[in-house]
């Protein structure tokens, strides 16, 4: 059985299944420092490796939606000056997205960034532009996804200081702990991949829009 056969993209492995797990393992972590089961134990993750791959990539997207909603709520224009494009370059954009889509003053003024975006995106796309586009996109989903995988292991390492260090369960009768000094270099090293992986999801995000206006007005002056 191939990731063809079950309709599987490279997305979906690495955007959802990757960061899936690493909430498997933040589970399995909180339940052995924080309770006395052995569900989400490390053996029992390898014994049912099936349902614990469909658990990773429904919380896979759960990591996804949540970065989407810190996004959209908090930190709608990612990236300063240096990930972005010339101002002159932008203004050349917006008065060729108003030629081609027959769009007055009115109507460019009451647009969003995220609509001037989807117009010049829907163009490329439509010009068989989407095989760059793609590439991007699953960069951009995977830190998005894995920044907040590593916000909750930071999270989880933390919390462990109200229970005197980090535990894991290896099986049912197995556990293992560490001190507070152990489990705060996890946390320590896990914020530290937080704000790596953040860095990189600004960076493909800003790739991505970039890329989208670029390839926007190089294939009108093509056309041209």
């Amino acid at each position: 059985m191939n990731s063809e056969k079950l309709g599987l993209t490279l997305f979906d492995i690495v955007g959802f299944l990757l960061p899936g797990y690493v909430l498997i393992f933040c589970i399995s972590l909180i339940e052995a420092t924080f309770l006395n089961s052995g569900y989400v134990s490390m053996q029992n993750i390898g014994d049912n490796w099936f349902f614990f791959t469909i658990l990773a990539y429904f919380c896979g997207h759960i990591c996804h939606n949540i970065a989407s909603m810190v996004k959209s709520r908090f930190f709608q224009h990612l990236g300063n000056k240096k990930y972005r494009l010339n101002g002159k370059i932008v203004e050349k954009v917006t008065a060729t997205l108003a030629e081609t889509y027959n769009l007055n003053s009115k109507d460019i003024n009451s647009m969003n960034t995220l609509d001037m975006y989807l117009l010049a995106d829907s163009y490329v796309v439509s010009r068989g532009g989407g095989e760059e586009r793609s590439s991007l996109l699953v960069r951009e989903g995977f830190h998005k996804s894995v920044t907040t995988a590593f916000g909750v292991l930071f999270l989880t390492f933390l919390s462990s200081n109200f229970a005197g260090g980090v535990k894991f369960r290896l099986d049912d009768n197995t556990i293992n702990s560490f001190n507070l000094v152990v489990s705060n270099i996890f946390a320590g090293f896990s914020l530290a991949l937080f704000f790596l992986f953040a860095n990189r999801f600004v960076f493909y995000n800003r790739m991505k829009i970039n890329n989208t206006y670029l390839l926007f007005l190089a294939y009108r002056e093509k056309e041209k």
